[in-house]
């Protein structure tokens, strides 16, 4: 019910608002060819529910990000996150900050898919980690595609020992702009964990995507559903609502 007032709210709000300026975000997940233009700033706030089976029990975790977005140039801009998550039966922890770098090559449209490259260094408590990310988007008129390859690992102390952990994390997007005010889409997203050099499992998700914009806030909401053979080892269902507020 909560989920349904809130996208009933945000309709009538962004009906009688114009079109939302700086790095609006079309997908929940996949990133495209955006960054926040020179000297200007964009507050985000990421609210992520998953639901996971515990101990036969079906548990929601929620998790919450803001992110302070700040452009050093019109092609390079940089954030600063402080995460939280709240795990079942318990209160809102603090969960480490994340430090991140997105960089564009050239003007939108000079090559067949415009590259950009993110780079995150992550410090949650007891864990280290780095994120590498390949951006590959096209804008043809209304209709727009994205595809995000990430590269995770994970560095955790366990007693006298240095866990590694290498995720990989491939995504797509394909959406269509109706209106400057509201685009729809697909995102596809695969979350791929390798521990000593095996694969520990694999799990594919994909559902639809909605994108509403204002003249100085935007809203993004994404289900995903767990869509190949069920791994318990991840969420069965994952959502994402993103805000972003533009000054």
């Amino acid at each position: 019910m909560s989920t349904l007032f809130s996208l009933i709210s945000a309709l009538g709000f962004f009906i009688v608002c114009g079109q939302a300026q700086a790095d609006r975000r079309n997908f929940a997940w996949s990133y495209e060819y955006k960054t926040v233009a020179k000297g200007e700033a964009e507050l985000e706030h990421y609210f992520t529910p998953e639901v996971k089976k515990v101990e036969d029990d079906f548990k929601i975790l929620w998790g919450h990000q803001v992110e302070l977005e700040y452009g050093i140039t019109d092609r390079f801009d940089v954030g600063f996150y402080q995460m939280f998550k709240q795990e079942p039966d318990s209160l809102l922890k603090y969960n480490g900050y994340k430090v991140r770098g997105r960089y564009k090559f050239g003007e939108q449209g000079l090559y067949l898919l415009d590259p950009l490259i993110y780079l995150e260094f992550i410090q949650k408590p007891g864990e280290i980690e780095f994120e590498e990310k390949l951006i590959l988007a096209k804008n043809i008129k209304k209709s727009f595609l994205s595809f995000n390859l990430t590269l995770e690992q994970e560095l955790e102390k366990e007693a006298e020992e240095i866990e590694v952990e290498f995720i990989i994390n491939p995504s797509f997007g394909i959406g269509y702009q109706f209106s400057p005010r509201l685009s729809v889409g697909l995102e596809f997203w695969n979350h791929i964990e390798i521990v000593e050099g095996e694969m520990e499992h694999s799990a594919f998700f994909a559902g639809p995507t909605i994108s509403l914009a204002g003249e100085k806030v935007w809203w993004t909401l994404s289900v995903l559903p767990q869509i190949t053979k069920i791994h318990d080892e991840h969420s069965h269902l994952m959502m994402r609502s993103l805000v972003g507020i533009f000054f």
